[in-house]
């Protein structure tokens, strides 16, 4: 099953410092195994960086939080506060659009009144216990 983590950290880095250090480390994330898609976020108010991973499925995602790579991004933006989310991708609003085009459409999820009690709309769920 697919998986999607975010990573949101608070740092006291100029923002402009940050963009120069995550395009560093970009060539570094687009070897990782299973990675298929990163996105990068700011929020302007707070000053929060945040990243949005796809893997593969959640052992990929397991073995990427064990790496040495994920080890750096705390001390990477000088962290002052980390906070992190793993999600299992159950199905998709449009299941033909990237990145992953082989989830289920959500019509064809059978459990799909647990994410409408969890919240309204909601596609996504947290991730089984055998991938925390």
């Amino acid at each position: 099953m697919a998986a999607v983590f975010f990573v949101c950290v608070t740092s006291d880095v100029d923002p402009k410092d940050v963009e120069r250090r995550w395009l560093e480390r970009l060539p570094r994330f687009k070897a990782v195994p299973g990675l298929m898609q990163k996105m990068y976020g700011y929020d302007e108010a707070t000053g929060d960086v945040c990243r949005t991973y796809f893997f593969e499925n959640g052992e990929v995602l397991a073995a990427h939080r064990g790496s040495e790579l994920a080890k750096t991004i705390a001390g990477a933006y000088d962290a002052v506060d980390v906070r992190v989310e793993k999600y299992s991708v159950l199905c998709s609003l449009w299941p033909d659009r990237g990145p992953f085009t082989d989830v289920a459409p959500p019509d064809a999820w059978p459990s799909e009144e647990v994410c409408r009690r969890s919240a309204p709309g909601a596609r996504l769920t947290p991730l089984r216990e055998e991938f925390r």
